[in-house]
């Protein structure tokens, strides 16, 4: 897909964002609701013209989300050895490297959508312990339609030796074939030519500092965590 005109796609999700919430709240005047139909009929054919995809698919993948508008939320997974090498899967999308990462699910917390994502995608029960930061994806930001938003935690192997993740990947790794197309370990310290998925570098970069400061901390019970980074991803985004 071409590179889209961030600000276009802003108005858009703004115009959607406005038809599809009148929609939901002005139940009880019909003249209202047929100009917030109309207004959604608007939208989807300017994206229509955007996207170059049939309007009436468009309207209908709209009319699909009920209630409230919100931003849509991603979580990734940052498994670090005791070596600092930070785990990554190949992406079968794009063939580029990122974290274990998905979309949250109705009736699951994020923590749990991405143990999911990691017995999903490499077979890998995981334990999902700390919060590293929380990025913010606006619309025309690697081409994307929505804002959503990207949570980042820290996990862990439970059970396993710490010696155990210097050398190889356990347990037993099972990738998923239609998503994942390699995996393993990688030190960010060294010069490399990784290919990454979206702004997942920036994503990887604050979870293996993160990583560091609870190291540091556990060794140096006087000392605090720093400041999160930005909320937005990468300068280019």
């Amino acid at each position: 897909m071409e590179n889209l005109d961030k600000h276009t796609l802003q108005f858009l999700e703004s115009l959607r964002y406005i038809a599809q919430q009148g929609l939901h709240y002005a139940t009880g005047d019909a003249h209202d609701q047929a100009r917030y139909e109309q207004l959604l009929t608007m939208a989807s054919e300017a994206y229509s013209i955007v996207l170059k995809a049939p309007a009436e698919a468009i309207q209908k993948e709209f009319l699909r989300e009920r209630g409230h508008i919100t931003p849509k939320v991603g979580v990734n997974g940052a498994l670090i050895n005791p070596l600092g090498q930070i785990f990554l899967v190949k992406r079968r999308d794009d063939e580029r490297w990122s974290l274990p990462c998905g979309w949250c699910d109705v009736n699951e917390s994020p923590e749990q959508a991405l143990a999911r994502e990691f017995q999903e995608e490499v077979g890998w029960q995981v334990e999902v312990n700390h919060l590293v930061h929380i990025f913010t994806r606006l619309p025309g930001d690697y081409n994307t339609l929505h804002t959503s938003y990207h949570i980042v935690y820290l996990c862990e192997l439970p059970g396993l030796p710490s010696t155990s993740l210097l050398t190889h990947l356990p347990p037993e790794l099972r990738l998923e074939p239609t998503e994942i197309v390699e995996a393993g370990w990688f030190d960010l310290d060294r010069p490399s030519d990784i290919a990454w998925h979206r702004e997942h570098d920036t994503f990887a970069r604050a979870a293996l500092d993160h990583w560091r400061q609870r190291q540091s901390l556990a060794s140096n019970p006087n000392a605090s965590l720093p400041s999160t980074p930005s909320s937005k991803g990468n300068p280019s985004s």
